[in-house]
């Protein structure tokens, strides 16, 4: 890894670069919302699993009742051709949606380098990262605390808010602390 990339403060003419999962514990709407892609994703697979199984119990059950998987009509045939469309272009735009998440978060000026393969090189440091977004969204949370306290307008709630209340936030912190 070259000594830009592993900067925390790295810039290319004029533009700030995040290019190590390390640099996002000064970024942790970046990093919260880099978390939740990799949910979407979990997500997105898990739907992909069971669309599968339910193929194969299709044509299992077809089977059992002597009905040959190949002697289905036209017509239902295209219409599942629609139905998976209408699947993957859900999925896709789940993703989408999760993507556009992580560019909205950027401050402006920042260039994102680096992707979701990135949390895995290190565990210890997704751990890291996971705990200081819990720390976030507890400051989120009492300064939420405060603003209702003193009957201020509530706060926008925060990506970092928002990915610790998903049940798979904290399998992101390690085995000991779950």
């Amino acid at each position: 890894m070259s000594a830009s990339a592993s900067s925390t403060s790295s810039r290319t003419l004029g533009v700030n670069v995040l290019a190590d999962a390390g640099q996002l514990l000064q970024e942790l709407e970046v990093g919260a919302s880099l978390v939740n892609v990799l949910f979407t994703m979990y997500d997105i697979d898990d739907s992909i699993t069971a669309q599968e199984k339910n193929k194969v119990q299709e044509s299992s059950s077809r089977i059992q009742w002597g009905v040959s998987p190949w002697a289905t009509s036209m017509r239902v045939e295209s219409g599942k051709a629609v139905d998976e469309e209408r699947f993957v272009q859900d999925q896709a735009q789940k993703l989408y949606s999760a993507l556009d998440d992580v560019s909205k978060s950027l401050p402006s000026q920042t260039e994102l380098l680096m992707g979701i393969e990135d949390f895995y090189v290190d565990e210890s440091l997704l751990c890291i990262l996971a705990l200081a977004i819990m720390e976030k969204a507890a400051v989120d949370d009492h300064e939420a605390a405060l603003a209702m306290q003193n009957g201020r307008t509530l706060p926008a709630v925060s990506r970092c808010q928002n990915v610790v209340q998903d049940e798979r936030f904290f399998g992101l912190l390690g085995e000991g602390l779950t």
